[in-house]
């Protein structure tokens, strides 16, 4: 049954890293808000780097010392990949508030 399960993660996995590392090339070639861009190739690298972790973990989930490392890194970029994300709603609605009350304002 493990046998089977990395079998079956490992594809998919690669699937997703190529799948996102097309759709941050996507975003980086095509650069023109980078105040919002930015925050989106952020979000992006979420998926790949979390399932690849996420796939070694699993890879040496018998291996008690290494699972606990894998399972630490990946807590701790989720946990910055969170806050990166609140910046980057905070940061959404705060310049859609700014477009609304004040209508003559630019928002840089």
């Amino acid at each position: 049954m493990f046998c089977c399960t990395v079998n079956v993660s490992y594809p998919l996995t690669a699937l997703t890293c190529d799948h996102l590392c097309v759709q941050i090339y996507l975003q980086l070639r095509h650069y023109t808000c980078p105040n919002e861009q930015r925050w989106i190739v952020r979000i992006l690298f979420i998926v790949p780097i979390y399932s690849f972790d996420s796939w070694l973990s699993l890879l040496f989930f018998s291996n008690e010392s290494y699972y606990v490392y894998f399972n630490t890194v990946r807590d701790c970029y989720e946990g910055e990949c969170m806050s990166g994300s609140n910046v980057f709603d905070q940061q959404s609605v705060t310049e859609d508030v700014i477009r609304v009350v004040y209508k003559d304002v630019e928002v840089v």
